[in-house]
């Protein structure tokens, strides 16, 4: 993780639950990119099976900070290279 990523997790208790505002903030990505990619089944870290009772996404820290551990952070804006292209042909 480079330097300037370390300040991105310093406020984060990896030991709790997260919430999508956190991950926007740790995978530097929007709302709607990790909703669209959770909708399409290609998010990467997995949500708590169950939303609480305001019905909202979470994640169990330690999944997300091992995840983080083990890829790094990475752009989820850009596809899959074996992704065609979208847009206009």
């Amino acid at each position: 993780m480079a330097a300037d990523d370390s300040t991105a997790t310093d406020s984060i208790d990896f030991d709790g639950i997260l919430r999508i505002e956190d991950l926007c903030r740790l995978l530097q990505t929007s709302d709607e990119t990790i909703r669209k990619r959770l909708k399409e089944n290609t998010f990467p870290i997995p949500p708590l099976p169950r939303r609480g009772i305001d019905n909202k996404l979470r994640w169990a820290g330690s999944t997300v900070r091992r995840w983080i551990d083990e890829n790094g952070r990475v752009d989820l804006d850009i596809p899959p290279a074996d992704t065609p292209p979208r847009g206009r042909r």
